[in-house]
């Protein structure tokens, strides 16, 4: 069981490609977004801590005016530094699993056909994972100035009339 979200990614894109690589035709992880969000969340918690400990171990006396400041403010940075870091993960996990899928041919000389739905988490980081996805295969792969795009994953939104109806 992964403990942070930068290995959900990598046991996720192992196990999408042993698993392609043995069958023929598709391949879909289903509602994705649910599936990291746990992994999220430990790293969440993870970086929020990690805060702390360089807040507090500073040296320099660098957050000294900071430290005036009310709990509220330094836990609000604490929030932001660790949201930052979470977002940072899924936008290189997102990269990682398109260049695996996309660079790394089965043993039958294609690329497994994976296709990943999202849409229907609505907690802060289910929706992080699906909006970082979308950006991440919008940009496509390669260096700056020469970014094509991928194959694969193929996105399927999942639409909940309940969820995402009239102005939702």
């Amino acid at each position: 069981e992964p403990n942070y979200l930068d290995t959900a990614f990598d046991v996720m894109g192992d196990i999408i490609l042993s698993t392609a690589a043995q069958q023929y035709g598709g391949f879909t992880v289903p509602e994705v977004d649910k599936i990291l969000e746990p992994y999220a969340e430990k790293s969440y918690d993870k970086y929020y801590n990690e805060f702390f400990e360089i807040f507090y171990s500073d040296i320099d006396g660098v957050y000294i005016d900071v430290l005036s400041t009310s709990e509220h403010k330094i836990a609000e940075k604490a929030c932001e530094y660790a949201t930052g870091k979470v977002e940072r993960d899924f936008e290189q996990g997102w990269q990682g699993i398109e260049y695996k899928l996309n660079s790394v041919g089965s043993s039958r000389g294609d690329y497994p056909f994976v296709t990943m739905t999202i849409g229907l988490s609505t907690s802060k980081f289910g929706k992080m994972a699906a909006i970082t996805l979308l950006n991440v295969h919008k940009e496509g792969q390669g260096k700056k100035g020469f970014k094509r795009p991928v194959l694969f994953p193929k996105i399927v939104f999942l639409y909940d009339k309940d969820l995402h109806g009239n102005g939702s």
